[in-house]
């Protein structure tokens, strides 16, 4: 059942790739210079995670555990982008480093 589960998911994903396309004349957005710099930074701080149940997870009692098992210095912050999975930014690099 899961293999097969995959591979609708596998098409269902090709048949949205497909839809799309470039538009040449649409309007562009360039970013560049300190912008771009500062999105590298912030991005450099996160990890994004998926936690493989059917259950949905409590995300201040995860937060909570992960804290503890990663042992981390610095602040964490988890934020939900899907159905169980998070964003994970964190205050400090060395703490990203480890986990």
């Amino acid at each position: 059942m899961g293999r097969r589960r995959c591979m609708m998911e596998a098409e269902e994903l090709a048949k949205h790739c497909a839809a799309l396309a470039i538009d040449s004349g649409a309007p562009t957005l360039n970013i560049g210079g300190e912008t771009h710099r500062e999105s590298v930074i912030e991005v450099s701080h996160c990890l994004v995670g998926k936690i493989l149940s059917r259950k949905r997870v409590n995300r201040e009692a995860f937060k909570a555990v992960m804290t503890k098992i990663w042992n981390i210095i610095g602040e964490l912050e988890i934020e939900t982008v899907g159905e169980n999975t998070f964003l994970f930014h964190f205050d400090r690099m060395e703490d990203r480093s480890l986990v």
